[in-house]
């Protein structure tokens, strides 16, 4: 799946600013955002898991 031009742009200049980043702060933004992917990939997943257990709608006529 492709970046949108807009998020191709916001990637770019987050690798700009994170050059600015001591060793540490890297680290730690690093961790958060594979902090926070993690929790977007359980909701994700939490999600599909409710639309998969809810019964199939009825065929209309």
């Amino acid at each position: 799946m492709s970046l949108t031009t807009a998020q191709q742009f916001e990637l770019e200049q987050m690798k700009r600013a994170a050059t600015k980043l001591s060793h540490a702060q890297a680290l730690e933004l690093l961790v958060q955002s594979t902090r926070l992917l993690m929790i977007k990939n359980n909701v994700y997943q939490s999600l599909l898991q409710q639309y998969q257990s809810q019964p199939a709608p009825l065929p209309r006529d």
